[in-house]
C-alpha cells in the first residue's frame, strides 16, 4: 500500500496505528525544494529497545561515530547530554537508560532528519517523564527535523506539528492541540485522566481500519448517522480540507467547506 507524503517541520509527532512501520519502510525524504535528502543523513531510532549491545555506552557511542562519521567532542558531548554513567553497558540498562543511550546518539554526525519509534511505550510509566525531557533536550540541540512515533496523545505536549495517521494513512495535520478528525479524537479521548471519585473516563473499543474508501469509516460515528456519507466513506478516500488551522482528510468537514488541498 502507497503511504502519503507528509510535511516535517520542528518536532513533529506521528499518532496512530502501526505508522512506524509503514513509513520507515518506505521513506523517501525531500528538502523544501524537492530534492531528494542523503539518506547518510537520516537517522532511524526504532522503538524496539532489545537491541542491547554488550559493551559499554562510551563504547556504543564510539560505534556510532565511526559509523556516521562523527567526533570524539560529540561522543564526550552525548555523554553529558545523556547523564548515564559511559562505563555502564547496555546490557545492564533498563529501558528509560537505554532509550536515552539511543536518543543521545543523534548528537553525533551530521544529521538533516531524526525517524524516532515509539520509545515512550516501551518505558515504565514513572520514567517516561525523564526519556520525554531527554528527547526534547537532544532533538532541540541537534536543531534538525525530527519525526516522533507515538502510539499515545498523553505525549504530544511538546511537539511543533501532530500528524494522526493510520497504516501509512494521514487523516489530520495540525499545528496547534485542536483535532476534528474522528479517528483524532477517538485517540485524544482514549488518554486515562484521573479525576474526582465517580467521573467517568472515555472507553473506546477496538478500532478496525479499512484499505479502501477511508480507512476509520468502520469504526466512525459520524458516518454512523448519515447514510450518504457513510456510502461515500466506505467507497471513495476523502480530500484534504483546512478546517480552522488543519488539514483534515474527511469527507464530514468537506460538506461543509470546499477549501480544498491538492
Amino acid at each position: 500500500m502507497n503511504i502519503d507524503k507528509i510535511s516535517v517541520k520542528g518536532i513533529s509527532c506521528m499518532l496512530g496505528e502501526d505508522n512506524e512501520r509503514y513509513f520507515v519502510q518506505q521513506v523517501n525524504i525531500f528538502d523544501d525544494n524537492g530534492e531528494p535528502v542523503d539518506l547518510s543523513k537520516v537517522r532511524y531510532i526504532p522503538s524496539n529497545l532489545k537491541d542491547k549491545p554488550p559493551v559499554s555506552f562510551q563504547n556504543f557511542l564510539q560505534r556510532v561515530m565511526y559509523k556516521v562519521k562523527g567526533n570524539p567532542d560529540q561522543v564526550i558531548r552525548a555523554i553529558e547530554v545523556s547523564g548515564l554513567n559511559p562505563g555502564l553497558k547496555l546490557t545492564e540498562m533498563d529501558n528509560s537508560e537505554v532509550a536515552v543511550a539511543y536518543i543521545s546518539t543523534l548528537l553525533i554526525g551530521e544529521l538533516r532528519l531524526a525517524l524516532v519509534g515509539d520509545l515512550f511505550s516501551k518505558v515504565d510509566d514513572p520514567l517516561k517523564p525523564l526519556v520525554i525531557k531527554q528527547t526534547y533536550k537532544v532533538l532541540k540541540e541537534v536543531g534538525a527535523d525530527s519525526l516522533l512515533f507515538l502510539s499515545s496523545a498523553k505525549y504530544i505536549d511538546f511537539c511543533d506539528k501532530i500528524l494522526v495517521a493510520a497504516r501509512g494513512k494521514l487523516m489530520e495535520e495540525a499545528l496547534g492541540k485542536e483535532f476534528y478528525h474522528p479517528y483524532s479524537l477517538t485517540l485524544i479521548n482514549s488518554v486515562l485522566r484521573i479525576g474526582s471519585r465517580g467521573e467517568r473516563t472515555p472507553v473506546n473499543n477496538q478500532i478496525t481500519f479499512s484499505d479502501v474508501g477511508c480507512p476509520f469509516h468502520d469504526s466512525c460515528e459520524l458516518s454512523r448517522k448519515d447514510r450518504k456519507l457513510r456510502i461515500k466513506c466506505i467507497l471513495d478516500e476523502p480530500k484534504v480540507v483546512r478546517v480552522g488551522e488543519n488539514r483534515v482528510k474527511c469527507w464530514y468537514f468537506l460538506n461543509e467547506n470546499d477549501n480544498i488541498f491538492d
